[in-house]
């Protein structure tokens, strides 16, 4: 008995999972769009250069290019859990679960790649002073209020936004991008063996995948506001 309610609570925990993940999902399209427009208008003087707003446009390309292999990998980690939630009712297909992990870290590989170049051009490019100062005068916590956002994740964006760490911004997404395909090398390594790892497991890929998304959302939704 005590072993049935363990896979039933179990089953639960990824149907929530599988909920929350939708979700934050499909308010998710843009991800750090926007971002760009902090670079490329020189130094606090005012100055112009030609290079500058190259890798403004550079900056924005790799931001979209990034989010959209996210997002790809993202779909195909949702996909995975639901292969999860349902293995009880019609059994597990490894082949097929290990295609749609293979596409999952493909696409995380590509996502991580493109972001090693936003960083590179972000930390080569100085910042629009005007936009900065737009992002320091903003007041974060009414748009948090009245779009009823998540405190602890759009608390982070602001910390970065309002002080003018936007390079900052990309280095965490990167670096949860990191964690996420190492979570699903874990998964992999079960699947090889026609195993799954334990539940946590999943848990902590969704949870991290979620953060990305919401951070990602949020930093957007602000860009389009100043």
């Amino acid at each position: 008995m005590r072993s049935k309610n363990k896979r039933f609570i179990s089953k639960v925990l990824v149907g929530i999972l599988i909920l929350v993940g939708f979700t934050i999902y499909g308010f998710s399209l843009i991800c750090h769009n926007g971002a760009g427009g902090v670079y490329g208008s020189g130094s606090s003087t005012g100055s112009s250069t030609g290079g500058g707003e190259i890798n403004s446009i550079s900056i924005e390309y790799y931001i979209v290019e990034g989010g959209g292999y996210y997002l790809k990998a993202n779909s195909a980690i949702q996909t995975l859990l639901q292969m999860v939630e349902w293995q009880e009712m019609q059994g597990m297909d490894y082949n097929e679960f290990q295609h749609v992990l293979d596409k999952a870290i493909s696409n995380m590989h590509s996502a991580i790649f493109a972001y090693q170049r936003l960083i590179l051009n972000a930390e080569a490019t100085p910042y629009n002073e005007d936009v900065l100062q737009k992002l320091n005068e903003f007041d974060y916590p009414a748009f948090m209020e009245n779009n009823r956002l998540n405190p602890h994740i759009f608390g982070e964006v602001e910390g970065y936004l309002k002080y003018g760490d936007i390079t900052g911004i990309f280095s965490r997404t990167y670096f949860n991008f990191i964690d996420i395909v190492n979570r699903l090398y874990l998964i992999n390594a079960g699947v090889t063996q026609n195993s799954l790892p334990d539940i946590t497991v999943f848990r902590e890929l969704n949870e991290t995948a979620a953060d990305v998304s919401t951070f990602g959302s949020y930093t957007a939704r602000v860009f389009s506001n100043i």
